[in-house]
């Protein structure tokens, strides 16, 4: 019951913050996707950083709270998924290739990246 907890706590305020910097993001005047990149890309590096400490594989408090629950309530496939159906929608190819390679490309690398520095 506790690690359900975790994540429930995690979870929520991971989905808050992505909610305030995707809204920060439209306020400055970008585009709603470059939210979602920023925040995909830095969840696949934390998430990297704190897989390679190890807080997977001994399942301590700590990782249902920031991986299972922060991270997964802070990063976004479904919206990243939504935008891209979006911009196909509206004939804009280049943006969605673009947007498309960045975030897989940003995802793995900084992902490597962050297990990496913690091997």
């Amino acid at each position: 019951m506790t690690a359900l907890l975790l994540v429930a706590l995690g979870g929520s305020l991971g989905a808050i913050l992505r909610y305030g910097i995707g809204r920060w993001f439209v306020n400055q005047g970008w585009r709603p996707h470059w939210g979602t990149l920023l925040i995909n890309a830095t969840g696949a590096l934390l998430l990297g950083v704190i897989t390679g400490w190890g807080w997977d594989k001994s399942m301590a408090a700590s990782y249902p709270f920031a991986g299972i629950g922060f991270l997964g309530g802070f990063t976004t496939f479904s919206t990243y998924c939504v935008q891209l159906a979006d911009m196909i929608s509206k004939r804009q190819y280049a943006d969605c290739i673009i947007y498309l390679a960045m975030t897989v490309g940003c995802g793995f690398l900084l992902a490597a990246m962050g297990y990496i520095m913690t091997q």
